[in-house]
């Protein structure tokens, strides 16, 4: 990614662009798809980040709280794209996401937070493209 090459002009050690998995496992009905639990992982997921994962350098916009992020979720998919995609959700808005960031980001961006920052926008588009 082009952006991702003006980070690491920035000095901003952005990590392995390798996609990472999850798999969330249990009984239908559990409420492993429900959207404030999809979007505490979220959190839990871009605030536990190693140097090998792909969100690497990368934090969530302060507009991005568990309930914004949970609105996001169920505004834009329904409750049986949830139930398809189960943990997969998590990665496709997360990956979509940044590339929506780097989208909107002009290249001469030199403010190294603002180039590795995802907002609740980002994500809004990030999962507007699973109804497409």
């Amino acid at each position: 990614m082009l952006l991702d090459e003006r980070r690491r002009a920035l000095g901003i050690n952005i990590g392995i662009p390798r996609p990472s998995h999850m798999a969330f496992l249990g009984n239908p009905g559990t409420g492993k798809t429900m959207c404030q639990g999809t979007s505490m992982i979220v959190h839990i997921k871009m605030n536990s980040q190693g140097e090998d994962t792909l969100f690497f350098v990368f934090k969530l916009h302060e507009s991005c709280t568990l309930q914004a992020i949970a609105s996001v979720i169920e505004r834009e998919t329904t409750e049986k794209k949830r139930k398809e995609m189960n943990g997969g959700l998590l990665d496709t808005l997360l990956v979509n996401a940044r590339e929506y960031l780097d989208l909107w980001l002009s290249f001469e961006c030199v403010d190294t937070e603002e180039i590795c920052k995802i907002r609740l926008g980002d994500s809004e588009a990030g999962l507007r493209v699973l109804s497409e």
